[in-house]
């Protein structure tokens, strides 16, 4: 079911409704034809095409875990980076990317292993005997994921074994079934080949290994499973999945669970984001959450400064192109006719911004050699999604100025639905960063 029907050239992919688990197949992922820019975050963040291809796992025969299938570990070399370590936040080994900005108790990281899990609710005041308030968990992955030793690694196609799994649109609930039965295909397998199951290693020249490894069936568990051991040893936090495509913007459905887990939480509570390696997805749940608590502590509208702004992301078309197209200030106007919200969603993100700037992403060139395929192609996808996550996280600022005084009445989904001119508007920043790029290619 769409919210709005969608006009010629638009895009219903970002007023898509998330359907019910009941109506969801159980296994509708397709591999990513491009690498996860947080997966080569040690190079310039480029689309690659996600190869190379890996030999198919002789033997493997599961339905979720199937012959095309690879489980890769999920911390791979030069997923940290260490700059955070120069920004004050403190390393958390097992935790990448780990940081809690601003002294707020908003925290980000990568996929931790069970070590790292714990030392992050520790750092947050929820383990044992801590001084904080049970922590809020939200898990951003919309990618498979499960945990071997207390290693958690993800399920990619062994064709593009660089990139996730996509699914756009699963829920939470779908997601972890599918968690489970992947736990016990791992099992089933290692059952067939004498205790032992199949995993691949990168290296840090990219290439793939695989290995073998001697499970014990006890250690083998979905991330739910994790939360509810910690839960046993004393470990005071709350589990949910939002599952969000790597490199997309969140749907608005995704924005209005968001907000329904974040609107009545104690300014006291940990509230912790993870993706794969806590960069794009991350960065985006911590922008949402400090959004969300400006709309609940009456910040999200301040007295605009006495000089006027200019749009930030105006700015950055004018510096970038040497004042050529200074004609696209109309363009960055038509994100929102709301100037407060504007400044309040570039102000979260600059807030937040240790990882990626989501804002700047949006005009981040891909070098001129390098990617497979045609780099032009690959950047123009790149910044129409990450255009769309800015898109609709300034339209998200405006709604909370809107709807919070109301206690959210009207959910994220129905607002963008009506509001007139979304389509036009996404479609001309399109063309605006269209026009950007093509400058440097000229």
């Amino acid at each position: 079911m769409k919210v709005a029907a969608s006009p010629p050239g638009a895009r219903p992919a970002i007023l898509s409704a998330r359907s019910s688990s009941l109506s969801e197949p159980r296994d509708r992922f397709e591999p990513s034809r491009h690498a996860s820019s947080s997966e080569r975050m040690r190079n310039a963040p480029v689309w690659w095409v996600a190869g190379p291809e890996v030999p198919a796992v002789p033997g493997r025969e599961g339905s979720i875990l199937n012959s095309n299938r690879i489980l890769k570990r999920d911390q791979y070399p030069g997923v940290h980076q260490s700059a955070l370590q120069g920004s004050g936040q403190p390393p958390i080994p097992g935790a990448p990317n780990y940081r809690n900005p601003h002294e707020t108790t908003l925290h980000g990281l990568g996929q931790p292993t069970i070590q790292g899990l714990r030392a992050v609710l520790a750092a947050s005041g929820a383990g044992p005997g801590g001084s904080g308030g049970p922590a809020l968990w939200i898990n951003l992955r919309e990618e498979p994921v499960i945990y071997i030793d207390g290693q958690p690694l993800c399920l990619r196609d062994r064709r593009f074994p660089l990139g996730n799994l996509t699914a756009t649109s699963i829920s939470g609930r779908n997601l972890e079934e599918i968690e489970e039965n992947l736990r016990q295909e791992v099992l089933a397998e290692a059952e067939r080949n004498h205790g032992r199951i199949a995993l691949h290693d990168e290296s840090a020249d990219g290439r793939l290994t695989q290995r073998e490894l001697l499970l014990d069936p006890e250690r083998v568990q979905t991330p739910r499973q994790i939360f509810d051991s910690l839960r046993s040893e004393g470990y005071r936090v709350s589990y949910h999945r939002v599952p969000i495509s790597d490199e997309k913007a969140p749907e608005p459905q995704d924005f209005d669970e968001l907000v329904r887990l974040l609107k009545d939480q104690p300014p006291e509570t940990p509230r912790i984001f993870n993706c794969q390696a806590g960069r794009g997805r991350t960065t985006t749940g911590m922008v949402i959450a400090d959004l969300v608590d400006q709309a609940r502590t009456g910040r999200l509208a301040p007295v605009l400064e006495a000089l006027a702004v200019r749009p930030l992301l105006q700015e950055h078309f004018e510096d970038a192109t040497g004042g050529k197209y200074t004609s696209l200030q109309d363009v960055a106007r038509s994100l929102s006719d709301d100037p407060v919200s504007h400044q309040a969603a570039d102000r979260a993100i600059d807030r937040f911004d240790h990882l990626q700037n989501l804002r700047r992403a949006v005009l981040d060139r891909a070098p001129d050699s390098g990617p497979y395929g045609s780099p032009e192609e690959a950047t123009r996808a790149r910044g129409r999604d990450f255009l769309e996550r800015y898109f609709l996280l300034v339209r998200f600022a405006q709604y909370l100025a809107e709807q919070s005084p109301n206690g959210y009445a009207q959910p994220f989904t129905a607002w963008v639905a009506q509001q007139p001119g979304l389509y036009n508007s996404l479609e001309l920043l399109e063309k605006a960063v269209n026009l950007w790029h093509s400058a440097f290619a000229a």
